[in-house]
């Protein structure tokens, strides 16, 4: 994969690339944990780099600031790569899906998971078949936060996993409850 100008793109800017294919975005946080390598100097560099030559931009919405996504040319690079990718998320599912993407990135640096899908992905894709049902009716589908295979103690499962938060009231104040379950085996 190369720039505009010819120059190669770095092996870690082509991994976060493929990455946001899945997820439609990048945070600047997740940049500096996952893919960037070097200084803290250095890691900023490497973004704006990847954003001068055109394969990211700042999201549109200026409420997400600090967050990344393709750009027209960076899509034409994945489609070349035989990629499909992803939109982005909406400003309020940011925080949500950035919790999604930390977790299945930090099993993925453990290597404790492969063939990883996306919810956004597999929007994008109209991949029906992983859509899970949320109630009796028909029309209560959607697909769950990520799929993946699990390799734990030498047994590979898929497994479809949902995160949620919620508000709990407790003790007069209310209280954020994290959740990520196991909807089910696949």
């Amino acid at each position: 994969m190369k720039f505009q100008n010819g120059r190669n793109v770095s092996k870690n800017a082509i991994s976060c690339l493929r990455v946001m294919a899945k997820s439609g975005f990048v945070t600047r946080a997740i940049w500096r944990d996952y893919f960037a390598r070097g200084s803290t100097r250095w890691h900023r560099r490497q973004l704006q780099r990847l954003c001068e030559g055109n394969l990211i931009e700042a999201h549109v919405n200026s409420k997400a600031l600090g967050v990344f996504v393709l750009s027209k040319f960076g899509k034409i690079l994945l489609a070349r790569e035989g990629l499909r990718f992803a939109l982005p998320p909406f400003v309020g599912q940011l925080d949500h899906d950035e919790l999604v993407l930390r977790s299945v990135l930090e099993l993925s640096k453990q290597k404790l998971i492969r063939g990883l899908l996306l919810e956004n992905e597999m929007k994008s894709s109209e991949m029906r078949q992983h859509q899970i049902t949320t109630s009796a009716r028909a029309e209560d589908q959607r697909y769950p936060d990520a799929i993946f295979e699990l390799n734990v103690l030498g047994k590979k499962r898929m497994v479809a996993l949902e995160y949620q938060y919620q508000l709990q009231h407790r003790c007069d104040a209310y209280q954020p409850v994290h959740q990520i379950q196991v909807l089910r085996q696949l």
